[in-house]
């Protein structure tokens, strides 16, 4: 159990400035390292009213597109073969629309790559001046295909990033080896990520972490299977990274591994994974969120196999687990959940579905206390991606919620008053206080069939943006223009490679009262994968933060004291 009280007693760090690969000084957020010379220029005036939230910069910034045209006869469906699906035949392809967010050149800005549904999928390279540019066909992205999830990841080792996508209907997935020059090359079949099977599949999200704490990145694969495959067929799956014995190349280690996700039919209905220490024992423990109560959550044993607890901890006990948000919503230094699902409309309907609505999860050290109405957070509607985030950078966690659904299964009982939901935006102001929906007041007031959410600093300011994606709509780029004079430090996590370093917990101090964790992937939710980076809003002051610490999925720990605010950190391996 990960308690401040046991973090305190900490090696000696080193005093150090913010260093990047040349163990150079690295510009504030937002700026550059000052001459100190004077211009003779007068100060602009101060800004009247400082903006407080968030602006659509869509389409100045060229993110503009469409995921995919929307069928309305609920008879009318979008793949072939989908009668073996009963009740859910027409379903899948209201539940896409994923995003990933990574620096895939290498240049050092967070580039956003969408998912689509009959048609190719798009790379938008991030220009660095606030643009972006469509490079998908130059990057060899050009496949056309039904795809969902989406994840970057160094599954070599070699100092480029990956990319594993979902799909629906395709009778497999994909997975783009990075050739080192800004091109991908499928290789799923060859490295054994494909997941072939039968063609009835509805490939979901895709959690990329270190499983089993042996330096590479494994895969935590979702699949939503109405044709009920069984255990034994299904496609949510643990792939193993081979590692040095076959660096980049993957094994099924579902069943191995103790990782069984099933209804009393054998349906599997996994949408979304988290995976981190929740326990605080040294092991990586995994939650994979599922549908009609199959949620399960899992203990990390020695030597990467798991134990299902889902009881032992009261996990499991949303109705319809959809997304998941991870989070020290308590400040007390463990990870707490937010699990997506179902709950009522946003509209009056007169007998709608209605479930059991969003649960928060508060982390107690050997289990889970449900603490959502204390919270004030269980109404998210038909709910799907949530991230947690300081995004007012007041030191505590404030959380987006996404929704809505147009449901052809549940048309005849109002599954239709859910098609076009609000974004629910929770901002806290405190550890144990009740969140507050300002969606409206700070600019995120759009309705839509909402499905990921992806947190990332597209512009470098320093403060957290969002990007969120809408089935059969557009995508939406929202800036965070939050100014009210605080700062923020970004801690960039690398492996030996120089790539993030994914599943690494960053923990941060400063003074006896102010201590905040998080872990990088963190933010991974219902198809998306923020940018992997640690974010932490802090105090205002003119004093270097006391002290950041790092332990990677390894074990391996780095720390560094006496840490500038207002700046990007990298942090290297031992």
């Amino acid at each position: 159990m990960r308690k401040w009280a046991q973090a305190m007693c900490l090696p000696a760090g080193l005093a150090v400035a913010a260093c990047g690969d040349d163990g150079g000084v690295l510009p504030p957020i937002g700026g550059t390292v000052g001459t100190g010379t004077d211009t003779g220029d007068p100060e602009p005036p101060p800004p009247v009213g400082p903006p407080q939230g968030f602006v659509d910069v869509t389409e100045e910034a060229g993110l503009s597109y469409l995921q995919h045209v929307r069928v309305t006869d609920p008879n009318d469906c979008m793949f072939a073969g989908v009668a073996a699906f009963g009740e859910f035949a027409c379903d899948p392809q209201h539940m896409s629309g994923g995003v990933a967010v990574a620096d895939a050149d290498g240049d050092g800005w967070p580039d956003v790559f969408v998912t689509r549904l009959f048609a190719r999928d798009l790379l938008f390279r991030n220009r660095g001046d606030g643009t972006f540019e469509e490079v998908g066909t130059a990057a060899g992205l050009s496949l056309v295909a039904n795809t969902n999830g989406a994840a970057f990841f160094d599954m070599e080792g070699d100092g480029d990033l990956d990319l594993y996508v979902t799909a629906i209907g395709e009778g497999r997935n994909f997975l783009w080896e990075n050739q080192g020059d800004g091109t991908f090359v499928e290789v799923a079949a060859e490295h054994g990520a494909a997941l072939a099977g039968p063609p009835l599949d509805v490939g979901t999200s895709v959690l990329a972490t270190d499983v089993d704490r042996d330096g590479d990145v494994d895969l935590y694969v979702g699949d939503w299977r109405p044709d009920r495959p069984g255990p034994d067929g299904a496609r949510a799956a643990l792939l193993r990274n081979r590692g040095p014995e076959a660096p980049g190349y993957f094994e099924n280690a579902t069943l191995d591994a103790g990782i069984v996700v099933s209804d009393d039919d054998g349906g599997v209905w996994v949408f979304s994974a988290a995976a981190t220490d929740f326990g605080g024992d040294g092991q990586i423990d995994l939650y994979a969120v599922s549908d009609f109560r199959t949620s399960r959550f899992f203990e990390g044993r020695p030597g990467g196999t798991f134990e299902d607890v889902t009881f032992a901890w009261g996990a499991g006990r949303e109705r319809n687990g959809m997304g998941v948000a991870v989070g020290d919503v308590d400040l007390d230094g463990d990870f707490d959940l937010y699990v997506t699902s179902i709950g009522n409309p946003p509209v009056p309907c007169t007998g709608c579905i209605r479930g059991s609505g969003n649960f928060l999860y508060r982390n107690d050290g050997a289990g889970f206390a449900d603490v959502t109405d204390l919270y004030g957070v269980r109404e998210g509607y038909w709910g799907w991606g949530a991230v947690f985030a300081d995004f007012d950078q007041d030191t505590d966690l404030d959380l987006v919620a996404l929704s809505g659904m147009f449901a052809p299964s549940a048309l005849a009982t109002g599954g239709g008053a859910y098609a076009e939901s609000p974004i629910r935006y929770f901002v806290s102001s405190g550890p144990a206080a009740k969140m507050e929906d300002l969606a409206a007041e700070r600019g995120l007031d759009a309705s839509g069939s909402w499905k990921a959410a992806a947190t990332l600093d597209f512009d470098r300011d320093g403060d957290l943006d969002l990007f969120l994606t809408r089935n059969a709509g557009e995508g939406v780029l929202y800036r965070n223009d939050t100014d009210d004079g605080t700062t923020s430090i970004v801690v960039d996590v690398r492996t030996p490679a120089g790539t993030p370093a994914l599943g690494a917990v960053v923990e941060i101090e400063d003074g006896a009262d102010f201590r905040r964790i998080t872990y990088v992937g963190a933010h991974d939710g219902f198809l998306a994968q923020s940018e992997p980076v640690a974010h932490f809003g802090l105090p205002a002051s003119n004093d270097p933060v006391d002290r950041i610490r790092v332990t990677y999925p390894t074990g391996a720990v780095v720390e560094r004291t006496q840490v500038p605010r207002g700046i990007r950190l990298r942090i290297d391996p031992p």
